[in-house]
């Protein structure tokens, strides 16, 4: 089964704000999906947006 995010995960996982998620979400720059109102997203897109394998599970699997 697929990795699935939300923007608040994110923005905790990157420490960022939830603020600057919505905006890549908004401007496409992070590829999302919308499961009714909420966002949504996958492993894969989090990885393409940020070109590199996901940072934190490396850790969580050492």
């Amino acid at each position: 089964m697929q990795t699935i995010f939300t923007p608040e995960e994110i923005a905790d996982k990157l420490k960022t704000s939830r603020s600057t998620v919505y905006r890549w979400l908004r401007n496409g720059e992070l590829k999302s999906f919308k499961a009714g109102k909420m966002w949504r997203i996958t492993r894969e897109a989090l990885e393409d947006f940020l070109q590199t394998p996901i940072p934190w599970e490396e850790k969580e699997g050492e």
